[in-house]
C-alpha cells in the first residue's frame, strides 16, 4: 500500500548484509577485532581494525617507535551503517567517514586514500614544534596555578620531536 508498510528485514537477512560488508572491508585488508551481539539479535554489530604504515613517516622515523609512523584504522559496521575512523599519533581531530547503509570497496578505498594524502601534506616536523611550544606554554601556566596537563599524548609527541632532533632533523 504506497510503501507505507514495509517488510521488516529477517535477521538472517540483517546477518547476510553484515556479513557482505564485513567482506568488502577484508578484501580491502582490514583484520576482525570483535563481534557484538549481545545487544538483541537485530543489533548485531562488527569492529575490525587495520594498521597502516605510512612509507614517508617510516623513513623519518626509522630507528625510534614503529608506531611512530603508522596509522591505526577503526570501523564498525551494523546492519545501517558503516563508520570509519583512523588514530594517528597526533593529536589532530581526525577523520571520521559514516557510508549508511549502500557500502562499497571503491568508497573504503577512496577514503584511505584521501586520509594517507591529508596526512602527508601535515608539515610533520613544523606540527611538532608547535605542540613543544604549546606545552611549554602550558608548563608556565602551571608553574603559575592557572592551568593543568591534559594529555599524555603530548608527551609522546614530544618524544618523536626529540628523536628527530637527535637524528639532525631540524625545521
Amino acid at each position: 500500500m504506497f510503501g507505507i508498510f514495509k517488510k521488516k528485514k529477517s535477521i538472517a537477512e540483517i546477518n547476510q548484509e553484515i556479513d557482505i560488508k564485513m567482506q568488502i572491508a577484508q578484501s580491502h585488508g582490514w583484520l576482525l577485532d570483535d563481534i557484538d551481539d549481545f545487544s538483541g539479535p537485530y543489533h548485531r554489530m562488527i569492529t575490525m581494525i587495520k594498521e597502516t604504515p605510512i612509507k614517508q613517516w617510516s623513513v623519518l622515523f626509522e630507528g625510534g617507535k614503529s608506531h611512530w609512523s603508522e596509522i591505526s584504522k577503526r570501523m564498525t559496521i551494523s546492519n545501517d551503517n558503516v563508520r570509519v575512523w583512523y588514530i594517528t599519533p597526533l593529536m589532530f581531530d581526525n577523520e571520521e567517514k559514516s557510508f549508511g547503509e549502500f557500502f562499497t570497496g571503491t568508497e573504503l578505498k577512496d577514503f584511505e586514500d584521501q586520509v594517507l594524502e591529508d596526512l602527508l601534506d601535515i608539515p610533520l616536523l613544523q606540527y611538532l614544534e608547535i605542540v613543544e611550544d604549546d606545552y611549554e606554554e602550558t608548563l608556565d601556566r602551571i608553574k603559575n596555578g592557572s592551568g593543568e596537563l591534559r594529555s599524555l599524548t603530548v608527551e609522546k609527541m614530544l618524544d618523536m620531536l626529540n628523536f628527530l632532533r637527535a637524528k639532525g632533523i631540524e625545521g
